[in-house]
């Protein structure tokens, strides 16, 4: 990350963990209403590898420290509270601790993407096929599938690609 700016912990860090685990609660139907509680309900069922679960805790505990200490800060210095990080302002060890706190929301971010990306390209599709369903019957839905299937492999069923095959279909 780059040292000259300013960090926001809460969009680079904090809010990856804290509703990604969510979104992963509620996919589980885990019950627990608090981060710490929800990644230990993940990591008990096998949702969650341990260590990545340890890790996720421990650098959101360190995210949320160091946006309150920025907060505070700000406050001392009487200046509107943002909560933004000076990376500049961190000792060595916590830029250390920063980078391996963002490590683990990477690592994180494309465990959920690729945990999700069945979930939402089925829902793309079925929302596709509802509209054409609406909008051009069945012979429409037909004619999607069969230009999904034509595609090719490397080209994935996406928003972009399914308005394409409304206006394709409309033509």
């Amino acid at each position: 990350f780059p040292y000259t700016t300013l960090f926001r912990s809460k969009k680079a860090g904090i809010f990856p963990i804290v509703h990604g685990v969510r979104s992963l609660a509620l996919a589980r139907r885990i019950l627990a209403t608090g981060t710490g509680e929800r990644i230990e309900a993940l990591v008990a069922d096998g949702t969650l590898d341990a260590n990545l679960g340890q890790e996720l805790l421990q650098g959101l505990h360190f995210l949320m420290g160091l946006r309150l200490q920025a907060g505070l800060a700000e406050l001392q210095l009487k200046r509107e509270v943002t909560g933004n990080v000076n990376p500049q302002r961190l000792s060595t060890l916590e830029r250390d601790l920063l980078k391996d706190a963002l490590s683990a929301v990477k690592r994180f971010k494309a465990f959920l993407h690729q945990r999700f990306r069945w979930v939402r390209e089925h829902l793309v599709k079925q929302m596709v096929r509802h509209l054409l369903g609406v909008q051009g019957g069945e012979q429409a839905i037909e004619q999607a599938h069969f230009n999904q299937m034509t595609v090719g492999d490397d080209q994935r069923f996406t928003p972009l690609f399914a308005r394409h095959q409304l206006d394709h279909i409309a033509d």
